[in-house]
């Protein structure tokens, strides 16, 4: 009788799994790893999933598994850009004004889902920072990856605060979750052609060749 009442206690104790807003914009500074140690960069990153659009800003695509590994951007720092529109995930560089078609939809390349977090497991809760009441989750992948978020009876009103993607990278979002702005700032720049594509031995042609079923992309529509 005991055992059965501590699981009924923890069964109820278990939230609801996170889902996130239709549409929304944050702030955030991602962790990166490498040989070479830890990179740090700010950014902001925008998402509809109505409008099938996500872009994020990295102040620096050098440490990041696309930008990075593009071409020859691994070698100097300088702002890169993720936009997926209309099905295509472009990179594109706009202090150099360069831009050019990572992956499709088809490949696995469009917008996670606002439920990508509906299978994750439920590890507890713990004080963020030392300062924020959090819930816990974990998602199964290449390694584990931990997911914090404010603490709501409600998925919809609770806040991402970090997802650690195991060995690969760390997004921290300390900033405000807003959920209104402009759809134009998923306005392809006049520069990018969908015809013109990123380079065959980058990670985006890796992800084109095998279909998009890389660690960082086997969530996302398509």
């Amino acid at each position: 009788m005991y055992f059965l009442l501590a699981i009924s206690t923890v069964l109820a104790q278990t939230p609801t799994t996170p889902v996130w807003p239709n549409s929304w914009t944050v702030p955030f500074v991602e962790d990166t790893y490498s040989i070479i140690g830890v990179n740090q960069v700010s950014g902001t990153w925008y998402y509809d999933y109505t409008l099938g659009a996500s872009r994020m800003d990295r102040s620096n695509g050098r440490y990041d598994m696309f930008c990075g590994k593009n071409d020859w951007f691994g070698f100097f720092d300088t702002p890169c850009t993720h936009l997926v529109n209309n099905g295509i995930r472009y990179l594109y560089y706009p202090q150099l004004q360069i831009c050019c078609n990572c992956c499709s939809q088809a490949d696995g390349c469009g917008v996670i889902m606002p439920t990508w977090l509906q299978n994750a497991t439920y590890v507890g809760s713990q004080m963020y920072n030392g300062t924020i009441p959090s819930y816990v989750w974990l998602m199964m992948g290449n390694s584990p990856n931990i997911y914090q978020e404010t603490q709501d009876p409600t998925p919809l009103n609770r806040k991402p605060l970090e997802l650690n993607n195991g060995l690969a990278d760390r997004f921290m979002l300390p900033g405000v979750w807003n959920t209104t702005f402009s759809n134009t700032v998923f306005n392809v720049p006049t520069y990018c052609n969908s015809k013109y594509m990123c380079d065959t031995s980058s990670f985006c042609g890796q992800v084109r060749g095998s279909g998009g079923k890389s660690e960082f992309l086997k969530y996302l529509k398509g």
